[in-house]
């Protein structure tokens, strides 16, 4: 029953001395490639994430400009109605639109400035992509394959 717990022990500590051993030593081309395909996929989910992201704060903006677009016409269209000034019927309409469009403005840059870091950051990503899998591809030559 020793021997046999001796036994165990010695294999536990080979099994250990021998995954220490692959650990300390260089990859192989395999090994580097099996690692790297792992990291490629994640960055291709990241990548994919990123840009739906992108793509869906891009139509909140789109659709948030418009509406500035839209009560800036309107403001215009008041403003003309008289070359005097705006008419006293139309002008508590016309200050509610002015107030909402002045209200409105400051959000556009800060949206803008979102967006484009959120592209920014997908840009890196991609481009961080694009890298390891031409990594991958140089590693498959390798390979022969």
């Amino acid at each position: 029953m020793l021997r046999r717990g001796v036994l165990i022990l010695a294999l536990i500590a080979l099994v250990i001395a021998g995954h220490a051993y692959l650990r300390s030593r260089p990859p192989g081309p395999r090994e580097r490639l099996e690692t790297l395909r792992a990291e490629l996929q994640v960055l291709r989910l990241s990548v994919d994430s990123c840009q739906a992201s992108v793509a869906a704060q891009d139509e909140r903006f789109r659709t948030y400009d418009t509406r500035l677009d839209s009560l800036f016409e309107r403001i215009e269209a008041y403003e003309s109605l008289d070359p005097e000034g705006v008419p006293a019927d139309s002008y508590a309409l016309y200050l509610e639109t002015f107030d909402q469009y002045n209200e409105s403005v400051p959000g556009w840059s800060g949206r803008a400035d979102s967006l484009r870091a959120r592209w920014g950051a997908c840009r890196t990503l991609t481009q961080s992509h694009n890298l390891l899998a031409d990594s991958v591809r140089r590693i498959l030559l390798e390979l022969g394959g």
